[in-house]
């Protein structure tokens, strides 16, 4: 994901930051809630909630260096739940 775009009209160069959701920094899909809590005890992080599918979680490990050690693992793919906003 780049962390720049260009405004439609202007034309120039906005810096987007993006920051995690505070107390739940990670989400995945799962089809239980028995699902997620398999995938938070592989990881060693909380489940928050599930809900529709979607397992969020927190933790307080580095998100990306988890992420990657899960792909390596082969763990059910974590995603990091954030939001965005355009830097002044």
């Amino acid at each position: 994901m780049s962390l720049f775009r260009k405004r439609r009209k202007s034309g120039q160069i906005e810096r987007i930051n993006e920051n995690t959701v505070p107390g739940r920094e990670l989400f995945c899909l799962c089809e239980s809630k028995e699902d997620a809590a398999s995938i938070a005890k592989q990881y060693e992080i909380e489940l928050v909630e599930w809900k529709d599918g979607v397992g969020v979680f927190h933790t307080e490990k580095d998100l990306r260096m988890l992420i990657k050690e899960g792909i390596e693992k082969g763990y059910a793919r974590l995603s990091i739940n954030s939001f965005k906003q355009i830097a002044d």
